[in-house]
């Protein structure tokens, strides 16, 4: 490479990162009034619970949300009210919603692309690089379950928390018909030598651990109060209010759980050896 190619490739390399910053400055500048507009249009009260834990991380940060509305995106950033970029998965939206969205800063990914999964992951470490943060739903769609508390997250918060050294900050949202909380936890600090799954598995199970928590402070309900479809009506309830969500898509892009072998063939203990069932003991097939 000739001297002249490795100064028009600094000079672009300079030229990028004055971009970028001149990018983030502008988004801050914006970010107050996009919030403003964001709690003009809520209705309903947010509460927010151990708020302390948000001045505990005052460089750049990752925030994970639980995800289970269209709420969820406006009133998280509501909570973490420093500017922060949002990853978001390609889909339909509300005109207004991808203006504000552009305006305050967005990383558009498509979650059913490893290359645009790459691609999102490398832009998100170059704005923490910057100082700056990043706000990101790690189960990657609505969690329309019944019974999880958590769907399984997918794993790039880790590798991208392992390359910046950024603290993740989790955050959990509950709603009620008159209130939403939000509960903040203490930064969580991904060691470069931690274990991907170990490290994933800590991060949904405290998570988890925060939801409970939280619906242990609300008021409980007896099952013989509850309509057999309350469940189902809180769900379409959410469909409605943003009707552009394309359901059968984002039901798709749940990330899959693999049981561990172990796991998977323990019911091979319940069952008794016989010349029936003696294939089933083959340790070829395990």
């Amino acid at each position: 490479m000739t001297n002249n190619s490795v100064n028009q490739c600094a000079a672009g390399c300079i030229k990028m990162h004055n971009n970028l910053n001149a990018s983030i400055r502008l988004r801050k500048f914006l970010h107050k009034p996009l919030l403003s507009m964001m709690k003009s249009t809520r209705n309903f009260d947010l509460k927010l619970l151990d708020e302390e834990n948000l001045k505990k991380s005052i460089d750049s940060a990752i925030y994970v949300v639980n995800h289970t509305n269209s709420h969820d995106i406006p009133v998280a950033s509501e909570v973490i009210a420093k500017h922060h970029y949002v990853l978001l998965g390609k889909q339909p939206l509300k005109s207004i919603d991808r203006i504000a969205f552009c305006l305050n800063g967005v990383i558009w990914v498509d979650r059913k692309s490893k290359a645009s999964k790459a691609e999102a992951k490398r832009i998100m470490v170059e704005h923490l690089k910057h100082r700056t943060n990043v706000l990101m739903f790690p189960e990657g769609t609505w969690n329309r379950s019944p019974n999880k508390i958590m769907q399984p997250l997918y794993w790039g918060v880790i590798d991208i928390a392992k390359e910046c050294n950024a603290p993740v900050v989790p955050i959990i949202l509950e709603y009620t018909k008159e209130i939403c909380y939000a509960k903040i936890g203490l930064p969580i600090y991904i060691e470069s030598s931690s274990d991907k799954k170990q490290a994933i598995d800590y991060l949904q199970n405290t998570m988890a651990a925060m939801r409970y928590e939280l619906w242990e402070m609300l008021p409980r309900l007896h099952r013989k109060e509850i309509e057999t479809d309350y469940f189902d009506k809180i769900l379409q309830h959410d469909v409605e209010e943003y009707p552009k969500l394309n359901l059968e898509y984002e039901t798709s892009v749940v990330r899959k759980e693999y049981e561990e072998s172990k796991n998977t063939f323990a019911h091979l203990g319940n069952i008794k050896p016989s010349l029936q069932s003696a294939f089933l003991f083959n340790k070829r097939l395990i």
